[in-house]
């Protein structure tokens, strides 16, 4: 069980971002901020709870993003980091948050599975601090004050596929609930369907494997059945989002860091605000919401319009292939297509 550090805190009691004359405003009350940082094509989840405890899901790849973005708020204590699974575009940025803030412990997944060479290195990061190390499956909680953290997944021993070793967590402050998926695939989708079912519905809800069909399988959207979603991802050769899981977002509010940066909300428990980071610095209010469970629109979201790499291409100027989004081969003078022709896809991209 989490117990709280006996530092001396910042003032990170809450922060509540604002966009009045482009100007950040610190405020303190009972507000939890979920911050879902723009690392690129990887996860990074910083929560703040409303008595001052921070919570980092994540960290993405070893780009130093996610450290820069909560040197950026003031930050100097995580009292708890979760590792979802130990892949590089998940944990690789994790010793550096460990060597650079004061870290209380670290959650990692119960599951075995195959641990890529990405772990030794978060290991060897977690034995040098002497940093306290959990196992987590399905069934382990914690409270972050009034925030109720429920791990509802793994829920098996082992896995084939490391991503269905995801720790899997809701959080729930009043009203308001948030479902965080690492890269949960169908696999274990299933699994807390037909195990956690009553406990999936939540307002907000992480897409898993950034937008990959692997994940959000229609049965455990209608789970889930959630009204806010937030795609985590960067430029990519995978075609995320995928169409299916797009069409399965069809009419509920969608946020991307992609497109839209660093996407911060904030709640009181009922009332939910939503505001993105900006190229110079400033934050942008982008939704307000109000209600319980069934959130009634205060300020509509943005149209979030989704770039299918596969009918968005550029071609090579021999016109002998053509390249996908993020492909290597891109160079300035290829040219923009709106749809394929009549040419083959590069086999890099393919």
């Amino acid at each position: 069980m989490f117990q709280k550090r006996n530092f001396a805190r910042l003032s990170l009691k809450m922060i509540l971002i604002t966009a009045i004359l482009g100007i950040t405003s610190f405020v303190f009350g009972d507000i939890l901020t979920v911050h879902f940082i723009d690392v690129g094509q990887g996860d990074s989840i910083f929560v703040q709870a409303p008595d001052g405890q921070t919570m980092l899901i994540d960290a993405g790849l070893s780009n130093g993003k996610a450290e820069n973005y909560l040197k950026s708020l003031g930050v100097e204590i995580v009292d708890i980091i979760v590792a979802t699974h130990l892949h590089a575009d998940h944990v690789g940025g994790l010793p550096g948050i460990i060597e650079n803030f004061n870290v209380g412990q670290i959650v990692t997944p119960q599951a075995d599975s195959i641990k890529p060479t990405t772990y030794k290195r978060l290991s060897k990061s977690i034995e040098d601090h002497g940093l306290q190390e959990t196992k987590w499956k399905a069934g382990a909680a914690l409270d972050l004050g009034d925030v109720t953290v429920e791990c509802l997944a793994p829920n098996s021993e082992l896995y084939k596929n490391i991503n269905d070793s995801s720790i899997v967590l809701k959080l729930t402050y009043g009203e308001v609930s948030f479902l965080l998926t690492g890269d949960a695939s169908k696999d274990s989708e299933k699994e807390m369907v037909d195990i956690h079912k009553d406990s999936l519905d939540s307002n907000i809800l992480k897409i898993g494997h950034h937008g990959s069909s692997s994940s959000s399988t229609a049965a455990f959207m209608e789970a889930v059945n959630p009204q806010i979603v937030v795609f985590l991802l960067g430029d990519n050769t995978y075609d995320h989002p995928h169409e299916e899981v797009w069409d399965r977002v069809s009419g509920l509010a969608v946020f991307r860091t992609d497109l839209q940066d660093t996407i911060i909300f904030t709640t009181d428990g009922e009332t939910i605000n939503s505001y993105s980071t900006s190229e110079n610095g400033q934050y942008v209010e982008l939704a307000s919401y109000r209600g319980a469970r069934r959130l009634d629109f205060v300020t509509a979201p943005p149209a979030v319009t989704q770039p299918f790499a596969r009918n968005t291409v550029y071609m090579t100027k021999a016109a002998k292939t053509y390249h996908r989004c993020g492909c290597r081969n891109l160079n300035r003078l290829s040219i923009l297509l709106n749809r394929i022709q009549s040419i083959g896809c590069s086999r890099v991209c393919r």
